[in-house]
């Protein structure tokens, strides 16, 4: 009996071995995996597990540039957004406009002239190109700010972009921060009006709006440009029963209807 016991021990040892190795094995590749990936994240610039958050804390503060205003924001605005103007020639339309009191025209990508129309600490208007403007405000959201950015394109008629950044220049979604207006908010019909909604937009086969932000305060004003665009015994009609604006406030977290 005692030496059955004794060679089933010896068979289960044989049987634990194999298993012990390849737990072995396996928790070596494992480290040796951990390491080759720390070796990686520390090659592109990211945090390893062994990093000091505190230190990795105080590079990105160091390192990442945060705009404090309009003009930071202008000056730093990626290539795709304000493709017209270099990055140079906006410092040096600033630096006229903040230095030497003084509206320095540029000549921009297209061959046109670009300068400054306004400019104050939270806001910015240029003129792009002879039919085109920006502005830019500046906007308290939470414990920073973010920039609203209008890029208006006055053709037959004038029609609007509306984006927003970070501090950092990167763009966010902008339907977090406003709801951009349908064709029947910017009317106003009484009830029992021959007139309706429905045929309206019947009349209008696409709409434009013109958005412009406020230098002196945080609003924002919409405008529907449509009379370029549709018939004009129509046009006669229909404005009968629009708003000359919509006026949104910004209420620290995205821009609201201020009430009619």
């Amino acid at each position: 009996a005692t030496k059955s016991e004794e060679a089933k021990k010896r068979d289960k040892s044989r049987e634990e071995t194999p298993r012990q190795l390849r737990n072995l094995q396996k928790e070596k590749v494992m480290r040796i995996n951990k390491v080759i990936l720390s070796l990686i994240l520390m090659c592109i610039g990211l945090p390893t597990a062994a990093s000091n958050p505190d230190d990795l804390s105080q590079e990105t503060t160091d390192s990442v540039f945060v705009a404090q205003n309009a003009t930071e924001i202008f000056c730093s605005l990626p290539k795709q957004i304000l493709e017209l103007i270099p990055t140079r020639l906006r410092r040096d339309m600033t630096d006229y406009y903040l230095q030497a009191d003084s509206i320095h025209k540029v000549t921009n990508n297209l061959g046109g002239t670009s300068h400054l129309i306004d400019l104050t600490d939270d806001y910015l208007k240029v003129q792009v190109t002879d039919v085109s403007t920006m502005e830019i405000k500046m906007l308290p959201f939470k414990e920073q700010q973010i920039a609203a950015v209008v890029y208006t394109i006055c053709g037959e008629a004038a029609d609007s972009k509306f984006s927003f950044f970070d501090e950092y220049t990167q763009e966010l979604k902008s339907e977090k921060f406003f709801k951009a207006p349908q064709l029947k908010d910017f009317f106003s019909i009484p009830r029992g009006s021959l007139t309706t909604m429905k045929e309206i937009e019947q009349m209008v086969e696409f709409c434009t709006i013109e958005y412009r932000l406020n230098a002196s305060d945080n609003s924002l004003h919409a405008y529907l440009t449509i009379d370029k665009h549709i018939n004009q015994d129509d046009y006669n009609i229909i404005k009968l029963f629009m708003l000359d604006s919509l006026v949104y406030d910004w209420n620290g977290k995205k821009y609201i209807t201020r009430k009619q």
